[in-house]
């Protein structure tokens, strides 16, 4: 027979895991109607809803200093033959938004495989090199688009940081292993932003592609809370990349907490954030993962 003390011990632990609580989270960009980002915003500005769902915000972060983790893509595929992948616009990106002991970013080149050119690491020169070594290789074979932003997801679910996408290519799949359904459930899993960049000469009259060319090339990027650009020439990149670069460094993050009796497996869900505040414009992932029992 167990003793009052040890019947009390058992009481509190139940007690403890009947009320535990499982936090949620969901980051979003913030902006006026000149585009500029918007700082100093409070919980009480925001309403949230999951699954249909009005949910009681426990507090609103600006996370815009927070570490990240980046994943750049490059298609170096037979379509993206002639074209730069703009590696002196990349390794100034890197240079300007890649912070020491804070970020890191990897770089992945792709066209009917994968190479990890660089591994995550700080240091935006040897990002640069990476990019460089890309650019110096001669364009050729198949373009596996979904299999590269399926794997970049998969890696990046796995990061406490936040977490990004940048995908350089002409957006036609032709060689993948995954479908694109399998692609955007692992992205939005992994809660990472993506951001797409499809220069005018990648694209030069090809075919509309299933998922990233014009004008859905911009969907998948939208559907994560990110942005999508086509520049019209080399000059228009380093433009595109430094508007990349302030929107990564422009966010927050909304908490909400789940209680239940244990921790439960995640299930996607539509949100809609809105604001009390006129004049501004909110950008959100379409579905973010939530506990099941939530």
């Amino acid at each position: 027979m167990k003793s009052p003390v040890a019947l009390l011990m058992a009481m509190l632990a139940f007690a403890t895991i009947a009320t535990a609580a499982e936090t949620v989270s969901v980051v979003f960009r913030v902006s006026d109607k000149a585009g500029n980002a918007v700082r100093g915003l409070t919980a009480s500005d925001f309403t949230l809803q999951v699954g249909g769902k009005k949910r009681p915000i426990s507090k609103a972060t600006d996370v815009s200093s927070a570490p990240l983790r980046l994943v750049v893509l490059l298609d170096v595929s037979g379509s993206t033959v002639d074209t730069p992948v703009g590696s002196k616009e990349l390794t100034d990106f890197f240079q300007l938004f890649i912070r020491r002991g804070r970020d890191s970013g990897a770089v992945v080149m792709f066209a009917g495989s994968l190479t990890v050119l660089q591994d995550f690491t700080d240091d935006a020169a040897l990002l640069g090199a990476a990019v460089e070594k890309a650019e110096s290789l001669k364009a050729s074979g198949g373009t596996a688009l979904y299999d590269a932003v399926y794997l970049a997801a998969e890696t990046l679910s796995k990061a406490p940081e936040r977490t990004a996408i940048l995908v350089i290519s002409d957006g036609v799949d032709t060689a993948s292993r995954h479908s694109p359904d399998q692609m955007r459930q692992t992205l939005a899993n992994s809660r990472s932003v993506l951001y797409a960049l499809s220069p005018e000469r990648l694209t030069n009259g090809s075919r509309p592609a299933r998922i990233f060319g014009v004008p859905s090339f911009s969907q998948v990027a939208e559907i994560t809370g990110g942005l999508a650009f086509k520049p019209e020439n080399r000059k228009a990149l380093a433009p595109a990349l430094e508007k990349i670069g302030m929107d990564l460094r422009s966010a927050y993050a909304l908490t909400y907490e789940v209680t239940g009796d244990a921790p439960s497996p995640r299930e996607l869900r539509k949100i809609q954030i809105e604001t009390s505040r006129k004049g501004l414009m909110l950008r959100y992932p379409a579905a973010i993962p939530v506990p099941v029992r939530e």
